[in-house]
């Protein structure tokens, strides 16, 4: 606080043994340091008074929670781009151009708004009966 080193202190000591003499000096450094003693715990007791007054634990307290809030803002903000970077890396594009059908992701049919996947259209020709037939001609040999 006052950045006195030794050779200060000494020098004091010194100059207070010429003055005071060696018979009283003793009996002055205990007065003098009770009376330190006293200042400093009066100090201390007036700051403790003073931030009581002022609220300045709650600020304290206020300004930390604050500091932590921001910190889990920061953190929710942080999820919340690798979310979305996620999403809108597995997004698909739908399978044709008409709006109302989309992809199912998990066994890749095109789905209609309702998510239900659509009847086969019956006027679409279908393989397995020529398939058949050509079984039943490879049997008969011919």
């Amino acid at each position: 606080m006052f950045d006195i080193g030794f050779p200060e202190l000494m020098l004091v000591f010194v100059v207070a043994l010429l003055v005071i003499g060696p018979s009283k000096l003793p009996e002055t450094i205990r007065t003098v340091a009770f009376y330190v003693g006293r200042i400093r715990r009066s100090l201390a007791n007036l700051r403790t008074e003073i931030e009581n007054e002022i609220g300045a634990d709650e600020i304290r307290q206020q300004l930390y929670n604050e500091s932590i809030m921001d910190e889990l803002n920061q953190a929710k903000g942080q999820v919340q781009d690798v979310i979305n970077e996620a999403n809108n890396a597995t997004e698909m594009t739908p399978l044709s151009t008409n709006s109302d059908q989309t992809l199912n992701r998990s066994s890749g049919q095109a789905l209609d708004k309702k998510g239900k996947a659509p009847e086969p259209d019956p006027n679409l020709t279908d393989e397995l009966p020529q398939a058949k037939s050509n079984n039943d001609n490879a049997r008969s040999g011919t």
